[in-house]
């Protein structure tokens, strides 16, 4: 496994499309705190007396959630431009800031905004659409930034009830030099992957790269996650996952001065054809 030398400044394209991105996100979430503030104040002093028909009132909770899923589109999905996967160990309690302000921030300022709208005489059926429009919409967003951390937690439960000494593997039980462990294990139409694999940083950086063989080959994509063992710095992330194989890279937060040894833990599950 050799390592590869690691470039902070990405090409001046993307650097102005990241760029790009950040500032309509940004307009985007000043545009709903400032409407949801607007309605909030103009309800608590008694402006809003004229109730919106259900047309209008559809319509204006068909604004507020497109406005909030391109806040949420427009805000970049990790801090690197490249499209790969990002996992990293975060404390006990902790809270990402993603879920602050790309989930229940705009969430409370949608909610303020359609509250503040929903005023008596407004028609019943004009104000269950809209807020099933709005239920349905949150809900499917927030699904959808959670569902690879439950797709991961998935794949560990699977992994551990069919072999429990695989996961977690103690320090002691890894055997001195190992290079590549790989276990592969079918239970109905799930096959499960873990594997241990070695990754050397050079001294003078701060990357390796990491490719793992998939020999037969998967029946399917596989679901990946990994980490590495005892190296709370190190951050590993999956950059490619295919039926015969997946590309990984070790990223440590400064250049190494000496070569530095480490180890990393990958679990993964594919889909099986029931006819296979």
């Amino acid at each position: 496994m050799a390592g590869a030398t690691y470039r902070d400044a990405p090409s001046d394209a993307v650097h102005v499309l990241k760029h790009l991105r950040v500032t309509v996100a940004g307009a985007l979430f000043g545009l709903l705190c400032a409407v949801a503030s607007t309605f909030l104040t103009h309800r608590l002093i008694g402006l809003l007396i004229r109730p919106l028909s259900g047309l209008g009132m559809v319509t204006a909770a068909a604004a507020i959630v497109a406005i909030v899923a391109a806040y949420r589109a427009a805000v970049p999905s990790s801090k690197y431009l490249a499209l790969s996967t990002q996992y990293t160990r975060l404390p006990a309690g902790h809270v990402p800031w993603r879920v602050i302000f790309v989930l229940a921030l705009p969430s409370f300022a949608a909610a303020i905004t359609l509250g503040s709208l929903s005023i008596a005489g407004t028609p019943i059926a004009g104000l269950l659409v809209a807020w099933l429009l709005f239920i349905a919409a949150e809900a499917c967003q927030w699904l959808a930034h959670f569902q690879p951390d439950l797709r991961r937690s998935g794949m560990r439960a699977r992994v551990s009830a069919l072999n429990e000494s695989l996961e977690e593997p103690d320090e002691a039980e890894i055997p001195e030099g190992l290079v590549q462990q790989i276990t592969r294990t079918i239970d109905a139409d799930c096959e499960s992957i873990h594997a241990l694999i070695g990754a050397q940083v050079p001294a003078g950086d701060r990357l390796d790269v990491i490719h793992i063989a998939f020999c037969p080959p998967l029946a399917a994509t596989p679901e990946l996650t990994a980490h590495a063992i005892d190296a709370d710095d190190a951050e590993v992330r999956i950059t490619q996952a295919e039926t015969f194989g997946a590309r990984l890279e070790v990223r440590l937060p400064k250049e190494q001065a000496s070569t530095r040894n480490l180890m990393v833990e990958l679990l993964g599950s594919a889909t099986v054809p029931r006819d296979s």
